[in-house]
């Protein structure tokens, strides 16, 4: 006698996503933060997300410890599939309104901020309070108003082999970096 596998039963309901969070970032995550999930892939859909769970136990790997988290989706899709590739954004913290640079625009120096505003043509460094960030973008608290433009720290694009004084002067006809407008979101 042998056994086959007539049918399979599949249940109705709304995914989940297991994703691994590493030791740096883990303290931050907490069960009914939203997530935000975007298939890898061809379709580059995305979708939202609720933290439905926290494996504290974790595991090691390289050296590094790794903790799942599963996330419960809004709602089904048929585009999802088990073992696809996702990205991750975890919301631990959210402000509305605020005032944002680029995160490379600031300097730090003796445990104060500054970034360097074009004013009248020239650069000023302005001394700023900043308040949350994430890896692209950091709030300003005060110090600078909406609309003001700031410059970028950026690597020469050419010139690599020329002597230090080119370099500089191609700084200073060039900008040397981008310029972003101050938005709010």
């Amino acid at each position: 006698r042998s056994i086959k596998t007539l049918a399979s039963i599949k249940k109705e309901g709304t995914p989940i996503v297991s994703v691994n969070v590493n030791e740096l970032d883990i303290t931050k995550v907490k069960v009914g933060q939203r997530a935000i999930v975007k298939l890898q892939g061809n379709t580059d859909k995305i979708f939202e997300g609720t933290i439905s769970g926290i494996d504290k136990i974790g595991s090691v790997q390289s050296g590094v410890s790794n903790y799942p988290v599963i996330i419960k989706l809004t709602k089904d899709s048929e585009e999802i599939l088990p073992n696809m590739s996702v990205a991750v954004d975890i919301i631990v913290n959210e402000k509305n309104d605020v005032l944002l640079v680029p995160t490379s625009s600031i300097t730090k120096l003796r445990n104060r901020s500054f970034v360097n505003v074009i004013k009248n043509e020239k650069e000023e460094r302005v001394s700023v309070e900043t308040g949350l960030s994430d890896s692209n973008n950091t709030e300003i608290i005060s110090g600078l108003n909406e609309g003001d433009v700031v410059t970028v720290k950026a690597l020469p694009t050419t010139g690599f082999t020329t002597t230090m004084q080119n370099q500089n002067s191609q700084r200073n006809v060039s900008g040397f970096g981008n310029f972003t407008t101050l938005q709010r979101r």
